[in-house]
């Protein structure tokens, strides 16, 4: 599956397990930025981000505490060797990144996944079953709209 149809996926189940979230993701980035892994490159294609202003903390939409920066902020933000992807929804100075050169999706303390198109497959089947099947992290659904992670 595509990164694009992974997404679409997950938006449809973002949809009705967290409408809070789905209502907050902001404008594509387009094809305009270059030298990207080509699955975080896919997935700014079709998401810009979410919106902090509307979700405050809660809602992370990667496991375990994980908000997607704006694209604008993101490409801002970029070194040489990675770009941020996201902000810890309860600390500002941590950040998720893309190694521009392998793919890989990091934070300073370890390596979370081998790739964005990895870590989106991972957050879908979350969604739809649940747990995962290493059991790492369980989907949280709440009344008023919003998700978390255990």
């Amino acid at each position: 599956m595509t990164v694009e149809d992974t997404w679409t996926r997950l938006e449809e189940r973002l949809r009705t397990d967290a409408p809070r979230l789905h209502a907050s993701p902001l404008p594509p980035a387009g094809p305009g930025i270059t030298g990207l892994p080509p699955d975080l490159a896919a997935w700014w294609r079709v998401f810009g981000g979410v919106d902090r202003g509307a979700l405050g903390d809660e809602s992370p939409l990667l496991p375990r505490y994980w908000h997607p920066l704006d694209v604008r902020v993101a490409v801002n933000r970029r070194t040489s060797d990675r770009i941020p992807l996201a902000v810890d929804c309860h600390e500002d100075d941590q950040l998720l990144f893309a190694d521009l050169r392998t793919g890989h999706v990091f934070s300073d303390e370890m390596t979370e996944w081998p790739s964005v198109g990895a870590m989106l497959d991972q957050v879908l089947r979350l969604c739809e079953h649940g747990r995962d099947r290493d059991r790492e992290h369980r989907l949280l659904r709440y009344d008023d709209g919003h998700i978390g992670w255990d």
